[in-house]
């Protein structure tokens, strides 16, 4: 809907009639392996990032 071929949609329901019908359900799937690839590293550095400060504050008795 953002693309330059948006004008070719009425709405974002058509659009989603539209692929549908035309590409099939994978093709709500495509992109998501690689965005998998960046996200579920992140999410791991985020968690352990966490943990690690956490573990940090209890040293110096400010979070209990």
């Amino acid at each position: 809907m953002q693309g330059t071929g948006s004008k070719q949609y009425a709405n974002t329901l058509d659009c989603f009639k539209q692929i549908l019908s035309k590409e099939g359900v994978a093709a709500f799937y495509a992109g998501v392996a690689p965005r998998l690839g960046r996200v579920v590293p992140g999410q791991g550095i985020i968690f352990m990032s966490f943990e690690t400060i956490v573990q940090n504050l209890e040293k110096f008795a400010i979070f209990q």
